[in-house]
């Protein structure tokens, strides 16, 4: 996933973002994490040890429902998708508007989706803005051999009503760490009511001698 190439490159002003983050943090006198100790109290000891200064947490900060967002076209056309399949049945794919994952990771997605024959529902923007000359593609003849499976939807899709939904039983998003099944994250996507089991896309590198 690209998320490291568009904050290293530098914009209008001369600075990249990546520049601005590490100077921001190395001039501050704490560091602010949205995150919560009981989920990564690993990794908020490894920040402490990095910036050698204190690292606190703020939790989750979950995002709210846009006002009127129960009446969008396009949550509408997603309900009615999601609605007709079972309980528990459908993963849903996303990877956030920050990482951009590469060519050779879409294709793969692709085709382990398909080989799973599972429903799903893949939230994939193509580009990350008009000014992004590489678009993605998915595998030739993909979406036609899996329209009775599955959505993929290019466009902004209501993320927190997906996983709402009762019929999404399964998350793959981006992460570079393992978390266990059945994760409830408090005040956030999930409830104690709503367990849903989460797959985090881990990249593993095969080495050879």
């Amino acid at each position: 996933m690209r998320i490291v190439d568009s904050l290293s490159a530098e914009n209008n002003t001369g600075v990249s973002d990546a520049y601005r983050y590490g100077a921001s943090a190395e001039n501050c006198d704490i560091v602010v994490i949205r995150g919560c100790t009981e989920f990564q109290p690993e990794w908020f000891q490894v920040l402490e040890n990095i910036y050698r200064k204190p690292v606190l947490p703020i939790g989750q900060l979950p995002s709210t429902d846009p006002v009127g967002g129960e009446d969008t076209d396009t949550w509408r056309w997603v309900k009615d998708w999601l609605d007709k399949h079972a309980r528990g049945s459908v993963v849903y794919v996303a990877f956030g508007s920050e990482a951009k994952p590469r060519q050779d990771e879409v294709t793969e997605i692709a085709l382990g989706l398909e080989k799973s024959k599972l429903p799903f529902f893949w939230a994939l923007r193509l580009q990350r803005g008009p000014w992004d000359p590489d678009v993605l593609r998915l595998p030739e003849g993909f979406e036609e051999r899996t329209k009775a499976l599955g959505v993929v939807c290019t466009t902004w899709a209501p993320q927190l009503k997906i996983l709402g939904h009762m019929a999404v039983g399964g998350f793959c998003y981006k992460n570079m760490y393992k978390e266990k099944n059945n994760l409830k994250i408090i005040g956030g996507e999930y409830t104690e009511k709503r367990p849903t089991h989460i797959f985090p896309l881990v990249q593993i590198n095969k080495y050879v001698n």
